[in-house]
Formats: structure tokens, sequence, C-alpha cells
């Protein structure tokens, strides 16, 4: 099926959940699931809100994906809107990305996280005699 576009996107998000593969008449595609945290002004309040929306990327550009990004991680992605939405629900196809931010993998339980830097010298030399 030869699809028409009218319009072009760029979205930012994090990635809901792992990017997924599956192949389609001898091509690959890669689904994929941004959320974003939005605020916005109402005339009395601030408002938060949590936006998602469904991906698909085709070929290199989807394989690439699957390859590099992983739950959590940040997305900056281009594409078309597609004029008829996919049998899968799709409405947005990817022709480029770049990776932001990495998730972070979780420490340790109770693990504090600091901003100083490890001491250049052994522990005993910071004891200071009496």
């Amino acid at each position: 099926m030869n699809r028409m576009h009218s319009f072009t996107f760029r979205a930012i998000g994090n990635l809901a959940r792992n990017p997924e593969a599956f192949a389609h008449e001898k091509r690959s595609f890669t689904r994929f699931c941004l959320v974003s945290n939005d605020t916005y002004q109402t005339a009395e309040d601030c408002v938060s809100t949590v936006t998602s929306a469904w991906f698909i990327a085709a070929g290199d550009v989807g394989d690439e994906i699957v390859r590099h990004a992983r739950k959590g991680d940040q997305l900056f992605v281009e594409g078309i809107v597609l004029s008829e939405r996919d049998k899968d629900g799709f409405d947005f196809m990817v022709t480029g990305y770049r990776l932001g931010a990495k998730r972070r993998p979780p420490g340790p339980a109770g693990a504090r996280v600091t901003s100083d830097p490890p001491p250049t010298e052994p522990q005993e030399a910071a004891i200071a005699v009496a």
C-alpha cells in the first residue's frame, strides 16, 4: 500500500518499555512507545500530565533503535504522520532518531548518590592523630 503523508514531526520522550522488532513481508520493523511529562498553565492552575504515543520505524532505523535503546532511555525522533492509521494503530513512522539521556541502572538497595569525588588518598590518611 502506497501511503500519502502531509505532515512531518519531531518528538522527544522516554521509552516506556524496550523497543520490539518484528518482520512483515520480508522487511524489518520496530515498534516503541515514548512517554513524556508535560506541564501547561490554565487560568487557575499549573497542570502536569503524562503523554504517550506509539511509533514504528522500518529497516535500518528500527534495527539501530532495537540495538541501542532500552526502557527509560530518552529518544529524539523525527518522521512522518501517516495519513491512514496503520492496522496496528500506528500514526507515526520514524525516519530518523538520536539517543538522548540513558537510563542509569539502579544501584544497590540503600545506596546513596553523591556528587563528591572519591578520596584521592587512602582512608587511613584522613584520620587525625590526637
